[in-house]
């Protein structure tokens, strides 16, 4: 027998649930008409303005306008003088080099920054110009059919093989000076992370940093057909562009975000969005949809026994668990990090963090079985993690979370040097504009590399191979820290 207490008390919870259901009914149907109409309206705006014309004659007017000024080779050369254009098998690809302005002193590594999908040289100029004023000599480039570089207008995606050596050849000819004197520190965001590892699994001598600006997870590879379905719609996109409803949308939602987060020095708002709106731009993401997968295989394959697509569920689920370097966000205001409070320590968080880096030791026993495995042994890297999804669950599904997450972990463990910040409350996209934390990484790992001094590739990977006591028990430097903060604030 149960108490007439606990009989009341549940009945009175049933009513209440009742309440609340026929509550929501009500709002429901009170609400439907209007987001009826406001649908209707939507649908009549658009068809009035493509079949009035408004739409077409814009967009004709608008792009002719865009690559006759703001796009045009001229235009571009005389806002940026650091902009060149060289030939890279039979195609013209757009190259930027960056060297620290007077009076600051030379970095020891030069950077490159490949682009992540959907984002073009133009988009990192701020970050390239921030680590710029730190010392560095930067390098970024748009990959065919990307940007400013030549359109690929044929629509067969390049090779895995043909966008790394389309890389190299753009590192090798914007520093001729530097050509196998110098290691890299490179800086992979998003799809560029992947890229990356693609990169250094085939030049591993070339490499000495690593910042994984929250990339994708490269176990997107067993998604292949659902991304190339979704690539459609950018080929769609790529064919109603003369409507003017895509460049309505860019000018109306994104000219601000392009104006606070992304526009530096050279690349204004208003040429990103120009950039935004042309055909290329919806036509080579559909392309790269494919790049991205196949690169994502190759790195998976790179990987090889430490790779995380071959965890199961529940390790994958159990990496999340290991410690993180930091978990907190940068100051909107003045850029510095803020420290999350300490996760309480019970007795279940010490055993997840127990088997998280069980795991962790027994993938870094399979180094000698993996491409990459072999040369994370020998350098510095960084990880910035968003851990926010706000995305279709049907790409970003929870075993591509825990993917990412896995990654992430991996990357930070199996390192000489690795180091890993978790940004709990970031989705991706507002990871691109973390510059004072980018900054200070890519700082660290450079301050590292100089307090050891090798004086030449043979001598840094004999510090490598010796190991880097002294410099694993660096954090982010003061140094780092002070001259990221010197970059600039998030404002996000």
């Amino acid at each position: 027998l149960r108490p007439a207490g606990c009989l009341m008390a549940e009945d009175e919870g049933a009513r209440k649930g009742v309440l609340a259901s026929v509550g929501k009914g009500v709002l429901f149907l009170l609400l439907a008409p209007v987001i009826l109409a406001v649908i209707l309206a939507f649908i009549v705006f658009e068809l009035v303005f493509v079949f009035s014309g408004a739409g077409p004659i814009w967009e004709y007017f608008a792009s002719r306008r865009d690559r006759a000024n703001i796009l045009s080779r001229k235009h571009l050369q005389e806002i940026d003088k650091d902009l060149t254009f060289i030939s890279v098998r039979g195609h013209q690809l757009a190259v930027r080099v960056t060297r620290p302005p007077p009076g600051i002193k030379a970095r020891f590594c030069p950077v490159v920054l490949p682009n992540g999908m959907a984002a073009t040289m133009a988009m990192l100029g701020r970050m390239q110009e921030n680590l710029r004023d730190e010392g560095f000599t930067v390098v970024s480039y748009d990959r065919y059919g990307c940007g400013f570089s030549e359109p690929n207008v044929e629509g067969v995606p390049p090779t895995v093989e043909e966008t790394i050596a389309d890389m190299d050849e753009v590192m090798s000819m914007a520093l001729p000076e530097k050509e196998g004197s110098c290691k890299w520190i490179i800086v992979g965001s998003s799809m560029g992370s992947i890229i990356a590892q693609s990169y250094m699994s085939r030049h591993p001598d070339k490499v000495a940093g690593f910042l994984n600006l929250d990339g994708l997870p490269y176990p997107f590879f067993k998604q292949r057909k659902l991304f190339e379905k979704f690539g459609k719609i950018y080929w769609l996109e790529a064919h109603i562009v003369w409507t003017g409803l895509l460049r309505f949308f860019i000018v109306l939602g994104g000219s601000s975000v392009f104006r606070q987060h992304f526009a530096g020095e050279c690349y204004k708002a208003d040429l990103l969005v120009a950039q935004a709106c042309e055909r290329n731009f919806f036509w080579n993401v559909y392309c790269e949809m494919k790049l991205m997968i196949d690169c994502a295989q190759d790195s998976h394959e790179a990987w090889g026994a430490q790779s995380v697509a071959n965890l199961d569920e529940e390790d994958l689920v159990a990496l999340q668990h290991a410690p993180p370097s930091r978990s907190g966000d940068q100051d909107k205001t003045n850029g510095l990090w803020v420290e999350d409070a300490a996760q309480e320590e019970t007795e279940e968080v010490t055993a997840l963090q127990t088997r998280a880096l069980a795991i962790i030791e027994k993938l870094a026993e399979r180094g000698a079985e993996s491409t990459l495995g072999t040369l994370w042994q020998r350098i510095i890297v960084r990880v910035m993690a968003a851990r926010s999804y706000p995305y279709p669950k049907m790409f970003y599904t929870q075993a591509m979370q825990d993917s990412a997450a896995a990654e992430h972990v991996m990357h930070q463990y199996l390192a000489l040097d690795g180091k890993r910040d978790v940004f709990p409350r970031r989705d991706h996209s507002s990871m691109f504009r973390a510059y004072t934390t980018s900054v200070a990484h890519v700082c660290d790992i450079d301050n590292i590399l100089t307090y050891t001094r090798p004086a030449s590739p043979a001598a840094l990977n004999a510090f490598a191979t010796a190991g880097a006591d002294s410099a694993a028990e660096t954090g982010i430097s003061e140094a780092g820290a002070t001259t990221g903060a010197a970059a600039g604030g998030d404002g996000a």
